[in-house]
C-alpha cells in the first residue's frame, strides 16, 4: 500500500495566482486614486481663481478700478499678491482740526503659502515680499487687466488663467472672464 503524503500549505501555483490577483486590484486602485488626486487639484484651482476674482471685484468697489498691472506687467499674478495681499489705507473721514486720517485695513485676501511661490528660505508673510501665485500645479496664474476702467455691459475687465496641468493644452485651463454688468 502507498502512503499518501499529506502536507499542509499552497503551492507555487497557487501563491503565483493570488499575488498576480492582488496585484491586479493594486493597478485598479492606483488608476483611481490618481484620478480623484487630479479632481482635487482642478477643484483647488477653482477655489483660488474663484478667491482672486471675488477679491478684485471688492478691489474695485475701494478704488473704482480692477487692479493694475503696473507694478510688474501685464500677465503676472505678482500684481494681485501685491495689490490684493497687502494691508492698505482707507481714509476714514476728517479730524477735528481739519485733517484727514486714515486707517489701516486688511488685504483683501490672505494668501496661504500653497498659493504662492516662495522659495525654500521665505518667510512670508513676515518678510513682505511679493512672490507669483500658483496653481495646485505649482505653474503660475496669469493677471491680465487689458484696461481698467471697462463701461459696464463691455469687454472682460480682468481675466485670471490658470494653465491647468497641461500648460500648453487650453482645454483644461481655468479661467475667470469677469464681466461688469
Amino acid at each position: 500500500m502507498m502512503k499518501r503524503r499529506c502536507d499542509k500549505g499552497f503551492t507555487l501555483v497557487e501563491l503565483l495566482i493570488v499575488i498576480a490577483i492582488i496585484g491586479l486590484l493594486m493597478a485598479m486602485l492606483g488608476v483611481l486614486i490618481q484620478g480623484l488626486l487630479d479632481r482635487a487639484k482642478y477643484a483647488k484651482t477653482n477655489s483660488i481663481v474663484q478667491a482672486l476674482e471675488s477679491s478684485c471685484k471688492n478691489y474695485k468697489t475701494d478704488y473704482g478700478e480692477y487692479p493694475p498691472v503696473s507694478m510688474f506687467g501685464n500677465g503676472n499674478s505678482m500684481n494681485l499678491h501685491w495689490y490684493l495681499g497687502r494691508q492698505r489705507s482707507v481714509s476714514q473721514g476728517y479730524s477735528a482740526g481739519g485733517g484727514g486720517f486714515a486707517t489701516k485695513r486688511p488685504g483683501y485676501i490672505d494668501f496661504p503659502s500653497d498659493w504662492l511661490e516662495t522659495g525654500p528660505s521665505s518667510t512670508y508673510p513676515q518678510s513682505g515680499n511679493v512672490f507669483k501665485v500658483i496653481d495646485a500645479w505649482v505653474n503660475p496664474i496669469t493677471y491680465q487687466n487689458p484696461s481698467p476702467n471697462v463701461a459696464a455691459g463691455g469687454a472682460p475687465s480682468f481675466r485670471i488663467v490658470s494653465t491647468g496641468a497641461d500648460v500648453t493644452d487650453p482645454d483644461d485651463d481655468t479661467t475667470s472672464d469677469s464681466r461688469d454688468f
